[in-house]
């Protein structure tokens, strides 16, 4: 557990007498076992890669991580609820509070949004891939090799390799090297 967590469950127990300090506790442990603890067993991932405690996955079966990645403090990879699937090449990083999904929702008008049927796609992100904090990834796109995906920036078609891409919706800004 990182030092956060741990701070976290010293403070929750100080307070233990307390039953909704108890009732927090539970809720966090179940949190952190549903979707990183039992996920993580699922994933398939080479050697050598590294993934923070506070990450959290969905549909572990359906991921894939390449050697010597990193995986930050509160990332999210939704390989979405049916169908869709995420590989990560090797030696990637994704940074804290990265979102990266394979399942998005339909957005016509006539319908509400969650009442329409999903658009799951393959998330594709090649070797040497930086991922920068808070930055999203939709389904469907392909990172190519070398790529740096800015802070904050929103994914929604594909990145070249060796190409800087920022911005909203993440554009290309510049290359590598």
């Amino acid at each position: 557990m990182s030092r956060l967590a741990l701070r976290e469950v010293a403070r929750s127990s100080l307070n233990l007498a307390r039953p909704e300090a108890l009732y927090g506790l539970a809720r966090r442990l179940r949190y952190h076992y549903r979707f990183h603890a039992s996920q993580v067993g699922r994933i398939e991932r080479g050697p050598e890669v590294r993934i923070s405690p506070m990450a959290d996955f969905r549909n572990g079966d359906r991921i894939r991580i390449g050697a010597a990645t990193r995986v930050g403090e509160f990332a999210c990879l939704w390989a979405g609820d049916e169908d869709g699937s995420i590989r990560i090449g090797k030696k990637v990083l994704i940074s804290p509070f990265a979102f990266v999904t394979a399942f998005d929702y339909g957005l016509r008008a006539d319908e509400y949004v969650m009442d329409q049927p999903g658009r799951p796609g393959d998330v594709d992100v090649g070797d040497d891939v930086w991922i920068g904090a808070h930055a999203v990834v939709t389904a469907g796109v392909s990172i190519g090799r070398g790529a740096v995906v800015g802070a904050g920036a929103v994914v929604t078609r594909d990145v070249p390799p060796s190409a800087i891409v920022g911005g909203v919706p993440a554009k290309v800004i510049g290359h590598r090297g």
